[in-house]
């Protein structure tokens, strides 16, 4: 007889390994895994205030023109949080924007802009 955790997982008791039964929970918890959306209910909840996020300034007078209109601004980042991080862009007091950008180094980033009149802040999530 197995036992359900908090968030619905079936933990096996002693002797369920090998069991048909114990196949069942497993596929049970694959699911439970594909599913959860951490609401706090079938999950543990999580609040986007407890996520660390550093955020960077690309002002205005930074952006460098690299070729045909496009323009490039550098941005060193930790290499930990490089690595665990997206970067998400937005127009100080503005909206979200795609903007492209590139790992050139272990900590170095490149963004680039089409328009240099921008600042631009970097979250990295």
């Amino acid at each position: 007889m197995a036992t359900i955790g908090t968030y619905g997982f079936i933990v096996p008791d002693t002797g369920d390994e090998s069991s048909i039964e114990w196949c069942i929970d497993q596929r049970a918890n694959w699911v439970q895994v594909d599913t959860h959306n951490h609401d706090g209910v079938n999950s543990a909840a999580l609040s986007p205030t407890v996520l660390p996020k550093t955020t960077f300034l690309l002002a205005a007078a930074g952006w460098a023109l690299v070729a045909n209109g496009i323009y490039s601004q550098a941005m060193n980042i930790a290499p930990a949080l490089y690595a665990n991080s997206q970067i998400v862009f937005q127009e100080v007091g503005g909206d979200f924007i795609l903007l492209e950008s590139n790992k050139t180094g272990v900590s170095l980033c490149n963004v680039l802009c089409n328009d240099s009149s921008l600042d631009i802040l970097a979250t990295l999530v």
